[in-house]
């Protein structure tokens, strides 16, 4: 997918595709004066084409801006809360992650709302979970001989229960 903007003309192209052969548009409709939309032999949607963006959109092409920020690694590992090498690791080679806007050779680069939605998408799970979390099954100083008679167990160093031992002040010395 690429945007196209021409200053000059107050143009606007959206593709939706890498790359248009030639011939690849078969029909151009128009859809509203001055917006266009391609379609392929399939009626299939391959681009959208504004001209005079003043007039259809109330905003001239060279005053558009993309959505959110372009980040490199550094600065997207920061908004997801990792360094850059478990950004890397663990988000960035996720399938369901964003895909990068532009690989350069400096690194990749993405859109800063992408990254914020994955992230949004994926808190709101984890967060219900955790209120709906069971209480401890364990008392203070019980001693269980058979660990399968707990239904759940207490990792301190587990993310999850380290959150739950933050919460609930299990672990703080007092004086």
């Amino acid at each position: 997918m690429y945007i196209e903007r021409d200053k000059e003309f107050d143009l606007i192209y959206i593709s939706f595709q890498d790359k248009l052969e030639a011939g690849e548009v078969a029909e151009t409709k128009e859809v509203l004066p001055g917006a266009y939309v391609d379609l392929d032999a399939n009626g299939k949607l391959l681009g959208i084409e504004i001209t005079n963006s003043k007039n259809v959109l109330g905003i001239s092409a060279g005053d558009l801006n993309l959505s959110g920020e372009l980040l490199g690694v550094k600065e997207a590992a920061k908004l997801a809360g990792k360094d850059r090498a478990n950004f890397l690791r663990d988000l960035a080679t996720k399938p369901d992650f964003p895909k990068p806007v532009a690989r350069l050779a400096s690194g990749q680069l993405w859109l800063s709302k992408d990254i914020e939605r994955y992230l949004r998408e994926r808190e709101a799970p984890t967060a219900q979970s955790r209120q709906a979390a069971p209480e401890p099954l364990v008392d203070e100083g019980a001693y269980h001989e058979n660990i399968e008679d707990i239904d759940q167990a207490f990792y301190p160093n587990c993310a999850e229960d380290q959150i739950r031992q933050d919460e609930e002040g299990y672990g703080t010395q007092t004086a």
